[in-house]
């Protein structure tokens, strides 16, 4: 049976309008109406009507300014399936297909940009590294990078992370190549204009779209207007600090919304999203937006994280449900906190899992030789957590014996592999793929073998490395044109060490795989990148 909106406290209550359905989901956000920490904001309709809309926190720590459901707020990658909207309707007006390759519209793209098309980089199958990933784990986040260095520098690769329809691997890089290859063909620049005047120079319906006033791309933080909410991480000595982002980004995630704006948005694109739900990849991921099935409900949903805060989006068809939430802090998860006012407000949904999750797995360290695939298993307050490459994701039981990642129709899966009754391996399936993770064998993580230590280079990104040892722990620095970044080395064995930050709200670093000539970085979005030992 189909999930029907109403309060879980009132079954026969078919939508929100009751003040006990108000305070309900006043209730979920209570510990962050605060007057002195950032916060987050929320809206709810139905049916395209506003059910619900509130502000908890501060726009501005340290100032009086309080947040609300009309304060502009970065959304993040939920910004992509705008971006996928203005391409397609270049596609209707015949200007380019979503079977072209990049290289048709970018020609000083290297060659293996032949084997790709457009419709691949929007659905993340293309296998393009991610040039945004690089810029930060060579960089950092405060360094001032131009939007035209991403282009610059995936036109400089020589290889990818796989063949082009071979894997699935999330590219905010090949969303900044679909940014540049959109502007190129409608011949303007999303730099400084309004979405809804970018729709309105790509011909797209915009009479249907009214009161959008708060909602532009906005490249860089330093260019966001006054009155809207900055972004914070918790800081040292407590409370929380302004948060720095130097990258320019554009449709990979660089819109500023309001929730207001939002549900206006979405109430619009009711008709829209079956467009952006195909050509999905196995994962659910279609073109800018992931559609699945949450506790039996459909859904149609996208993240936005960005450095002190994150978004989610979410609509259910099948009960003509809009959700928006942006948070300005770090801390907070806007998708646990969304799912929480979905299993709050919508009946008849399957049964939630509780408790411990995969209790017969171990917690430890798993890698593949093979293609450098990495993961820890983790255990917080009795449920279990998959870190991939420094991001940390929740882990679900599937039913079937395996651990589903995340928390929203992800199709990985971890299915343990036992001998003589031991956990010994994870089989890892992803997007219709599956390989074989070793349980690693456990070490002291502080002894890093002393052959590591030294000077390494890697052409593409140009960026040197240095090894060396330190007070309880070595160190990697990596130096490049665009900042340094210092990273902690823990040992997994005598060729494999993990560089980590060392702060769980910055997830930057990846996998070191020694070998004669050097070492291969692995993070989550970049795989195997060559560094080679310098004289």
């Amino acid at each position: 049976m189909a999930p029907t909106l109403e309060p879980a406290v009132r079954p026969s209550k078919p939508a929100l309008e009751a003040n006990a359905s108000a305070q309900l989901l006043d209730d979920i956000f209570a510990a962050y109406d605060r007057a002195d920490a950032p916060g987050l904001a929320v809206g709810l309709a139905l049916n395209g009507a506003v059910a619900y809309r509130r502000g908890f926190g501060l726009a501005q720590a340290h100032q009086p300014s309080r947040l609300g459901p009309d304060t502009p707020m970065r959304i993040g990658s939920v910004s992509k399936h705008v971006l996928c909207l203005l391409l397609i309707q270049l596609v209707q007006e015949g200007r380019l297909s979503l079977d072209d390759s990049p290289r048709r519209h970018v020609p000083r793209l290297p060659p293996w940009a032949d084997a790709m098309s457009l419709r691949q980089l929007m659905n993340h199958s293309s296998g393009m590294r991610c040039s945004l990933d690089l810029l930060l784990q060579i960089g950092g986040l405060a360094s001032e990078i131009p939007g035209q260095v991403q282009l610059d520098l995936l036109c400089a690769q020589t290889d990818l992370n796989f063949t082009p329809g071979g894997g699935w691997c999330y590219s905010n890089g090949g969303y900044a190549l679909l940014g540049h290859i959109a502007e190129q063909v409608a011949g303007y620049t999303f730099r400084t204009r309004a979405i809804l005047k970018a729709q309105e120079r790509a011909g797209l319906e915009v009479r249907a779209i009214t009161g959008l006033r708060h909602t532009a791309l906005c490249r860089r933080d330093a260019d966001l207007a006054p009155g809207g909410a900055a972004s914070h991480l918790p800081a040292a000595g407590g409370g929380y600090a302004r948060s720095v982002f130097g990258p320019s980004i554009g449709g990979e995630g660089g819109v500023v919304s309001t929730v207001d704006d939002m549900l206006r948005w979405m109430a619009w694109m009711s008709a829209r999203w079956g467009t952006l739900c195909t050509a999905r990849a196995p994962n659910g991921y279609g073109l800018g937006v992931y559609s699945g099935i949450y506790r039996g409900a459909r859904i149609i949903h996208h993240g936005g994280n960005v450095v002190g805060g994150n978004c989610l989006m979410l609509h259910l068809p099948d009960c003509a449900l809009d959700l928006i939430l942006i948070t300005n802090r770090g801390d907070l998860d806007a998708e646990a906190l969304a799912l929480r006012v979905v299993d709050a407000c919508v009946g008849g949904l399957e049964p939630a899992a509780g408790g411990r999750t995969g209790a017969a797995l171990p917690d430890g360290a798993f890698h593949s030789p093979s293609s450098g695939a990495f993961l820890r298993l983790l255990t917080r307050q009795g449920l279990r957590y998959g870190q991939f490459h420094g991001t940390t994701l929740p882990l679900r039981e599937d039913g079937a014996g395996a651990l589903a990642v995340g928390r929203l129709g992800s199709d990985t899966r971890l299915t343990p592999v036992t001998e003589d009754g031991a956990v010994t391996a994870l089989h890892l399936s992803e997007c219709g793929r599956g390989e074989r993770l070793q349980l690693l064998p456990p070490v002291d993580p502080s002894r890093i073998a002393t052959t590591v230590y030294g000077a390494y280079r890697c052409e593409s990104p140009d960026v040197a490395a240095t090894i060396t040892p330190g007070n309880g722990s070595s160190q990697l620095r990596m130096q490049s044109p665009f900042g340094a970044m210092r990273y902690v080395l823990e040992s997994l064995g005598e060729d494999l060490c993990v560089a980590t930050t060392g702060d769980p709200l910055l997830p930057l670093g990846g996998l070191l795989e020694f070998d004669h000539a050097g070492f291969r970085f692995s993070s989550q979005r970049t795989r195997r990148l060559r560094f080679v030992r310098q004289p």
